[in-house]
């Protein structure tokens, strides 16, 4: 583990990861490009929907399944990789406050605080920390910066 990268607190067994964070432009880049991906998947969706390919399904059924495609893109590409396409492209990656992989009870916190009100503004602070970090306890990082935690430091 490199040590200039990161400050280790052995008191209470955590790796500092706020100075790694990724840049506010990073965290607008991922924000933008993930949502052109879901809109893509999701218009994908909806034409195989009017083309009647699911023909079986009705209305409702329909716009719930459109509807759920936002918080399951978050929570499967963030919980199988701790990045979600956009954070592929930006180098940027997903951790705990400490420095780990976070489990899937932070990532489900993660997308569903996505939905409070005007989260998007909680970026305006001074540093690149969303509520829906704050909250699910949870930080972006550069990911050339970050080494995940070894077990004797957890």
């Amino acid at each position: 583990m490199d040590f200039d990268k990161h400050v280790l607190d052995f008191e209470n067994n955590k790796i500092e990861v706020d100075h790694i964070l990724a840049s506010k432009g990073k965290r607008l880049a991922n924000y933008l490009l993930d949502q052109l991906i879901l809109h893509i998947g999701t218009m994908a969706l909806a034409v195989l929907f009017e083309l009647g390919v699911y023909d079986e399904l009705d209305e409702t059924f329909a716009a719930t399944l459109i509807l759920l495609v936002y918080p399951a893109y978050y929570m499967v590409f963030e919980s199988l990789f701790g990045r979600t396409p956009a954070k592929f492209i930006t180098r940027t990656v997903v951790v705990t406050t400490s420095g780990h992989r976070p489990n899937t009870i932070n990532i489900i916190g993660r997308s569903l605080c996505r939905y409070i009100p005007f989260e998007a503004f909680s970026f305006l602070g001074e540093k690149a920390i969303g509520w829906h970090d704050s909250i699910s306890k949870t930080r972006v990082v550069e990911w050339d910066l970050w080494e995940e935690p070894k077990d004797e430091f957890v």
